[in-house]
């Protein structure tokens, strides 16, 4: 008999935007998803479509194994996939950063950008990436409890001619900056 799937809170497909959408070339389009999976793991994907095939490090089609994994910093430097979550409430928050090529971090931030520069944690484990040219999927596992999470998907995203555009689910200030608490619009429970 076949292990049973893992259970799967699930919610909408959520579109990113431009910071600048009369800048951002308008063949790029965006949409993540946040899952909470039961046994101690989220779930990250971003849908993107680059039909003119303008981004710089564009995700091919690939199928990584936890040994390809690789922590780096700087990944905003080129095209990312970004993921900032925080317990309801607490000053603390984490943010994920993925690239393409299988390179990923996961850093703790005690309140706004503190500290600096910010430290890896080991709170969450990347142990599942999978990319193809239209979509990037992570899957994080962790020990810490289960818990309501506020949240925000982000994107750093370069082309060939111009960039970096920011892409979020919610830009609520008058620069980029995916650290501002008050973007972290979306509330997932398990």
């Amino acid at each position: 008999m076949p292990a049973p799937r893992p259970r799967r809170y699930h919610f909408q497909v959520i579109p990113l935007r431009a910071f600048d959408p009369a800048a951002a070339p308008s063949s790029l389009a965006l949409t993540g998803e946040f899952d909470i999976l039961k046994e101690g793991q989220l779930r990250l994907r971003f849908n993107l479509n680059d039909a003119l095939g303008v981004l710089v490090d564009a995700p091919r089609a690939r199928e990584f194994s936890p040994a390809d994994f690789r922590r780096a910093d700087g990944l905003w430097q080129s095209t990312c996939f970004e993921a900032f979550w925080s317990a309801p409430g607490e000053p603390g928050y984490f943010e994920v950063n993925i690239a393409a090529d299988g390179r990923w971090n996961l850093y703790r931030f005690d309140d706004y950008r503190t500290p600096q520069p910010p430290m890896a944690a080991q709170d969450f484990e990347l142990i599942q990436l999978q990319t193809r040219p239209d979509f990037v999927e992570a899957t994080l596992a962790t020990r810490l409890p289960s818990r309501a999470w506020e949240v925000s998907l982000c994107a750093v995203l370069r082309t060939r001619e111009a960039g970096p555009f920011y892409f979020s689910t919610h830009h609520s200030g008058p620069q980029p900056d995916f650290h501002r608490r008050d973007s972290f619009n979306l509330i997932r429970r398990p």
